[in-house]
């Protein structure tokens, strides 16, 4: 997510009633690249879920990606699944609510995953 991103407004206007609809799937808005500071201030409040910047925009080169917005689904760290681009069709989110949906529900496990106060990803 990007705060000055019009379709990543879009797409975190789809994913609010979504993202607690789930307690066994972890949404995480990141903020892959871009002046860290002004970025986190910008989306402060912004959005359902505090974004969170990627330091050293590791996703963002891993990916080789340069545009927003983009969904990953990680199962025990590795990519399994991603969509690019805003669900700014009723295909798009119907595809992805249907996905939800039937993924297998997962044993939750907090403290794998957790971000620290400088806001990296830690293991």
């Amino acid at each position: 997510m990007m705060p000055d991103c019009a379709p990543c407004d879009q797409e975190d206007e789809f994913l609010k009633p979504i993202v607690n609809s789930r307690k066994d799937v972890r949404f995480i808005y990141v903020i892959p690249f871009g002046n860290k500071k002004g970025l986190l201030e910008s989306g402060k409040g912004k959005y359902a879920i505090e974004p969170v910047y990627d330091d050293g925009s590791n996703v963002a080169k891993t990916l080789e990606m340069n545009t927003v917005p983009i969904k990953l689904f990680l199962e025990d760290g590795s990519i399994r699944r991603a969509w690019v681009g805003s669900s700014d069709t009723s295909e798009k989110q119907s595809e992805f609510k249907n996905w939800l949906q039937a993924l297998e529900p997962r044993i939750v496990e907090p403290s794998k995953v957790r971000f620290d106060q400088t806001q990296k990803v830690q293991q």
